[in-house]
């Protein structure tokens, strides 16, 4: 049984060769094999090739390993073992020499106990003559399965999900008019896993395409009996995932699926990120089985950045919590040792989230959230650290400055139902007074006046109590808040921004007095800010472009006194709101909060045909 096989890509379509390999005398030929030129060796302590030992031991039954390589040459084959605490230490565990004019698979070593395998390992070749390599990976032996309890289940106890081989999965994708992102993922999908006989997964997966949009044909996929297409209201990331979960969980057999794959719909997907998350679903241990496992999130625009990972959600002040994950590149070795240390994640982006069935029941479906912080709150609920590894991953659009101002509705309203949801006593409304002044001071010295009103009209919104929530018309809403906000985006060229250009982090720990003698007499010279810049670093000027990831276009920021004060009105009277009508809302919420996570509530507020394609 594979674990981790060795893999590579030639295109770069999956990023560049260092998340793959190294070795300057080693490229990828036309049939998909590894060539190392004489006198060069290639190793692969890589963001997909290193196995993540520690990660293995903590999350799965396995005890023992092997490795073995399907090549022709000669020379000579090492592992090298790696630890946390010192990265650039290598351990030499073991090596083997290989001497075949044909391709021969080269066992490397036989049932390692994985405690032996330090934190991490990883193989390096060294070819005395030109090497062709094939394949090659970190497998189980045979008599390792019965004595990791590992086995087919053949009986049928009416149940399609039991068992460790019984691992079956429903891919969710939700979707608003972008016909050709689900088309081609889709079709990847059903040529790499569900109609590839080679493939682990196959007949192991269904596909759930969720169309908020209205803009899918029924007839798409040809009829294809696992695709299923349904239109759905626009009700958000909440109300598609939901629509998808009820179908896959509660419209099929019982027990049909034993996991949830969600996933967005303009991500490029690496088939064998599926597989390798099967394999790993297949041998979690008793304690993970009901874990959330997390895919990180790399850009699109540069694919050996990982733009974020499972991360931690803090819910009484609607913050995540920084982490060294956050635009990190993979292809560097030592970052992949940082990348691997545990954090206490609790929540996964449903960009990529796979979640056990068991935690998805007909009272315990997600909150109607629209969009933004719906799968981090779902995350919290569930009371367990996500589980995440290594080579498990999506590419997504960068989220740097994708957000218009409606964004910080969402995230103050439904930062605070989520906070009646999980600690009904603990956001008193001082505390809530004193966020809300938080978020407004910092929203106004960002030029950020929309975003600062957004903010409160949420906290509004939340105060008006869950009746007024139910009868409110979440597509409707969403349209009006658009028209309310945004930005005008203008060509932007190299030459205008070339004197002036703020990076991501300058400047961000200035002091407030600093910053309020910044605000109040600015320079006139123009500022341009780079797409994830930081308000402090861009402080102290009356015009400010900000910039998307490209720097080809931006829109303009302007400091406004005008603005200002009309922004603290708007927040004074909001504040004498919380006072007189708070604690009222938060007893009508907390009263009221377990039937929007239930399925009657969903399919009324959905509206679902019970019909399905």
């Amino acid at each position: 049984m594979v674990l981790q096989e060795l893999i590579w890509n030639q295109t770069g379509e999956y990023g560049s060769s260092a998340m793959f390999f190294r070795g300057e005398g080693a490229w990828v030929n036309e049939e998909m094999q590894m060539v190392i030129s004489q006198g060069s060796h290639v190793s692969f302590d890589t963001y997909f090739n290193m196995l993540s030992v520690c990660k293995w031991q903590a999350y799965t039954i396995v005890q023992r390993v092997s490795a073995s390589v399907v090549l022709c040459g000669k020379g000579c084959i090492s592992l090298i073992g790696l630890d946390k605490g010192d990265a650039a230490r290598e351990h030499l565990l073991c090596e083997v020499e290989y001497d075949c004019s044909v391709f021969k698979e080269v066992e490397v070593f036989r049932n390692k106990v994985l405690a032996e395998l330090h934190d991490f390992c990883y193989l390096r070749i060294e070819a005395e003559k030109e090497t062709i390599v094939r394949s090659g990976g970190y497998h189980m032996e045979e008599e390792c399965h019965i004595e990791a309890g590992l086995f087919d289940i053949r009986e049928d106890d009416g149940r399609k999900g039991h068992g460790r081989d019984g691992i079956s999965i429903a891919c969710c994708i939700c979707t608003y008019q972008r016909i050709e992102y689900v088309r081609r993922n889709v079709e990847i999908l059903l040529r790499e896993i569900v109609d590839n006989s080679s493939s682990p997964m196959a007949g192991k997966m269904d596909i759930y395409v969720v169309d908020n949009g209205g803009t899918l044909s029924k007839d798409m996929f040809q009829g294809h009996p696992r695709v299923h297409i349904f239109a759905n209201k626009n009700y958000g990331g909440s109300g598609g995932f939901t629509r998808g979960m009820i179908e896959a969980l509660f419209r099929e057999k019982k027990d049909a699926f034993t996991h949830l794959l969600l996933m967005d719909d303009d991500i490029l997907i690496y088939p064998k990120v599926l597989e390798r998350t099967y394999i790993l679903l297949r041998l979690l241990k008793e304690s993970c089985r009901d874990h959330i496992l997390g895919g990180a999130m790399l850009l699109l625009e540069n694919r050996d950045i990982q733009a974020e990972s499972c991360g931690y959600y803090d819910i009484l002040t609607g913050c995540n919590r920084h982490s060294v994950r956050e635009m990190m590149n993979l292809g560097r070795r030592e970052n992949l040792i940082a990348n691997e240390c545990e954090e206490g994640a609790n929540f996964s982006g449903w960009w990529y989230s796979c979640i056990p069935a068991v935690l998805i029941g007909e009272s315990n479906l997600p909150l109607p959230l629209f969009l933004h912080r719906d799968d981090q709150e779902f995350g919290v609920r569930s009371g367990k650290e996500v589980l995440q590894m290594g080579g498990i991953c999506i590419w997504h659009p960068s989220p740097a400055g994708k957000h218009s101002e409606y964004i910080f509705y969402y995230d103050m309203r439904n930062m605070l139902i989520a906070s009646q949801n999980h600690y009904p006593e603990r956001l008193s409304g001082r505390m809530l007074r004193r966020l809300l002044l938080t978020k407004v001071i910092q929203c106004c010295l960002g030029y950020r006046y929309g975003s600062a009103m957004m903010c409160l009209r949420g906290c509004e919104d939340f105060c008006k109590g869950i009746s007024a929530f139910k009868k409110m018309n979440p597509e409707e809403l969403h349209s009006r808040l658009r028209k309310e906000t945004g930005y005008e985006w203008f060509a932007v060229s190299s030459e205008m921004y070339a004197h002036c250009l703020k990076k991501a982090k300058d400047e961000e720990h200035l002091g407030m007095g600093t910053k309020l003698r910044r605000y109040c007499f600015p320079s006139s010279e123009v500022c341009y800010a780079e797409s994830d810049c930081n308000y402090p670093s861009y402080l102290g000027y009356r015009q400010v472009v900000y910039l998307n990831e490209n720097k080809d276009k931006g829109y303009r920021l302007t400091r406004s006194f005008r603005e200002t004060f009309r922004v603290m009105g708007k927040l004074l009277r909001v504040w004498a709101l919380v006072i007189r009508k708070y604690h009222r809302a938060c007893a009508e919420w907390e009263k009221g909060m377990d039937e929007l996570k239930s399925l009657k509530f969903w399919e009324e507020y959905l509206a679902s045909p019970p019909e399905k394609k």
